[in-house]
């Protein structure tokens, strides 16, 4: 189930699932939610690196996701004794893990191995054949176009869809219920009342009737230029304000101060605390226009607005770190039999090529009134809106889909690997689409 575990519930007979958890356990819902979605779920938090290993390696397992990456909590030694068949990274680091080769350590040669009793003499390290401790990347076509897949040390593993899948039955495990099933009818937020959004918007200290634009991400994603790029909507937009995260008075303070510098009035700021999941989930729904990051922008947080049917505007720079909006995006408003529409489609404006774009696209949705009653709004965000609720459920929120191409592209690249995938292998799962 995307991220939070209903993935492995949905994979068929064909593929067992286990989990290996090196985390402590913190007794989250999303926890319980993992460990319930897989056939096999082990803790092994208290096993040295060599001993994980050997476990995993015992339980023969195929195919190793690992979905960290190089964050400072990771499984790099794990994996490096290459404990599977193949190794793969997968959703939780956005890039290349530089993984891909290394050297066997047993295999070099140094002057202080066999050397002669000369202090002069040294024997130069023994040539080997690199070796990988990661074999692939999960991707897909827009977070790492085809042609910078020289710039990944792993072959690259394009799926279909947008590379990352999301769970539908995210409100649920936000509101403590681990074990929703797939089949369970999806239970996405229904369009709010005119006096609900409101009430709603009172409560949070936001004005009732403005076109509210909202980034509730970490303070340190916000760039100068992009700032720069949010003040000038505002002064563009005068019935609008700005949400932004922080609960920091250090951090209001600065944020204020340089909204002041650019001739905003600080009221147009509002600062919003961090709250618990299910509380973020609905608050979003209170958003008009969801604007992206620059450099490292939203990923989890954009699945959680397409969720609340918010749009998000991107403007992807050349990172895959900056290119999961749009790569969502892409994913949101494809056809249901896989081509894409001769209509002109929400995506096409919500991804902006350039600066200049992103700030005009953003005055031009804003001008157009706020949108959260969807069509009914009249405006043009309303109507991009109802088009989100329509298109959301079909390939980024469904776990039936994503689990079965997933499945097909392991039963592929298995096949692949026994054939010995070339260093410079791209795989392409475009055949796996369900």
């Amino acid at each position: 189930r995307g991220t939070n575990g209903s993935a492995p519930g949905a994979l068929g007979s064909a593929v067992k699932v286990t989990a290996y958890a090196y985390g402590a356990d913190d007794g989250s819902t999303e926890r319980e939610a993992v460990s319930l979605g897989c056939d096999h779920f082990f803790d092994i938090s208290s096993l040295p690196p060599h001993q994980a290993a050997a476990q995993i390696s015992a339980d023969g397992v195929h195919v190793l996701v690992d979905y960290d990456g190089l964050h400072s909590f990771n499984s790099v030694g794990l994996l490096a004794w290459h404990p599977a068949t193949i190794q793969a990274t997968w959703l939780g680091f956005a890039g290349s893990s530089g993984l891909g080769k290394r050297r066997r350590r047993n295999a070099i040669m140094t002057s202080s191995d066999k050397a002669p009793h000369h202090s002069h003499h040294v024997v130069e390290p023994a040539r080997v054949e690199p070796a990988r401790v990661v074999d692939v990347a999960l991707v897909d076509a827009v977070v790492v176009p085809p042609e910078e897949a020289a710039g990944y040390s792993e072959s690259l593993v394009y799926l279909p869809y947008s590379y990352q899948p999301q769970d539908e039955f995210m409100a649920d495990v936000a509101d403590g219920k681990a074990n929703t099933h797939i089949g369970t009818p999806i239970n996405f937020p229904g369009k709010m009342t005119s006096d609900e959004v409101a009430d709603r918007r009172k409560s949070l200290g936001l004005p009732e009737n403005a076109v509210v634009f909202a980034c509730l991400t970490r303070v340190n994603k916000i760039d100068p230029e992009g700032f720069q790029d949010w003040m000038e909507i505002l002064q563009r937009v005068p019935s609008s304000v700005l949400w932004l995260l922080s609960s920091d008075e250090s951090i209001k303070s600065s944020l204020l101060s340089e909204a002041q510098a650019y001739g905003v009035h600080p009221t147009r700021l509002v600062m919003a605390p961090r709250v618990s999941r299910a509380e973020h989930l609905k608050r979003l729904q209170l958003v008009d226009l969801f604007l992206d990051t620059r450099h490292y922008g939203q990923h989890t947080l954009a699945a959680d607005a397409f969720w609340s049917a918010t749009p998000l505007l991107t403007r992807p720079a050349a990172s895959f770190a900056s290119r999961v909006g749009a790569s969502l995006l892409s994913c949101t408003f494809r056809q249901s039999n896989g081509c894409r529409s001769t209509k002109p489609s929400p995506e096409h404006m919500l991804i902006a090529p350039d600066r200049r774009t992103f700030v005009d696209t953003a005055v031009r949705l804003g001008s157009s009134g706020s949108g959260t009653q969807g069509a009914d709004s009249g405006s043009l965000l309303g109507f991009i809106r109802e088009d989100l609720a329509k298109q959301r459920g079909l390939f980024v929120f469904n776990s039936t889909r994503s689990a079965g191409n997933l499945e097909r592209t392991y039963a592929a690249l298995w096949e692949y690997k026994q054939s010995k995938i070339p260093e410079s292998h791209i795989f392409h799962a475009e055949s796996c689409v369900f």
